[in-house]
């Protein structure tokens, strides 16, 4: 969700959402959005009563950045692994080869 232009202007979306406090297999509660359905599900405990929270979404030039830069680091990330797997396939190919005196050209 975002929030979109119209005549240029900004408009402020919110969202609205039923939560409580929930402990799920009774590990620690926490905060989190709460369906009926889970009132007859012995693995939800509420530990409070439902509230209706409404937030207001923050606006695209503020959210963009910051999903961007967390794509970055997740890129940074994966290309960093992906080198060090290419780096130990090359040295175990040549140990392969050592071993073997074979050349591959």
């Amino acid at each position: 969700m975002s929030n979109q232009k119209v005549n240029g202007e900004a408009q402020m979306k919110t969202k609205t959402e039923q939560v409580a406090i929930v402990s799920l297999y009774g590990h620690k509660a926490i905060i989190r959005p709460w369906y009926d359905w889970m009132d007859e599900d012995e693995d939800y405990v509420r530990e409070s009563e439902v509230v209706d929270v409404t937030l207001t979404l923050l606006a695209d030039d503020l959210v963009v950045p910051q999903k961007v830069k967390i794509f970055d680091e997740q890129i940074a990330e994966v290309r960093a692994t992906a080198l060090a797997a290419v780096g130990r396939l090359e040295d175990d190919k040549s140990r392969l080869l050592a071993i073997t005196h074979e050349v591959v050209e």
